[in-house]
Parts: structure tokens; sequence; C-alpha cells
């Protein structure tokens, strides 16, 4: 799926309204050969700016999950939620 079917598929879903209405269209969708892991993180503290990299271990450990999911994903794309 390249770029602009891929939004063409969120503006699909948009309007779709309905969970039923998605799962149908998520069904439709082609099944990948690998599971890209889910993950959940905090957006950081600004007083990390400062900081020099020994001291940031987790955007290092940030930054390597990064390089591994490039190595072993065919990585097309990602989805990123926020509240603000």
């Amino acid at each position: 799926m390249d770029r602009k079917d891929f939004i063409q598929s969120l503006l699909g879903i948009a309007a779709m309204g309905t969970l039923s209405s998605f799962k149908n269209f998520t069904d439709r969708l082609p099944e990948q050969g690998a599971k890209m892991p889910v993950l959940f993180t905090s957006h950081g503290n600004p007083m990390d700016i400062p900081m020099s990299k020994e001291e940031r271990p987790f955007w290092n450990k940030l930054h390597e999950l990064g390089t591994d999911l490039q190595q072993n994903f065919e990585v097309k794309a990602a989805l990123v939620v926020s509240a603000h």
C-alpha cells in the first residue's frame, strides 16, 4: 500500500461511522508477514533537552528500538496519536 492509498483509506475510515463497517474494511486488507509491535510511550520531559546523551537512557533505548524495527520489519508507516 503506497502513501496515497493509505491516506485514502484513512479518509474512508473516517467516513464509515460504525465499528462493523470498520471491521469489514480491515478484514479486506492484505495480511502482512510479520506483525509490527505496538508501543505506548510518553513524549518525554522538556528537561531532557539540555542533558547529554549519556544522561538520557530512555531516549537511547527508543533510538535502539527504532533501529531494531527498521532492521527486522518492512516499516512503511508509523501511526502516532497524541492528545495535544
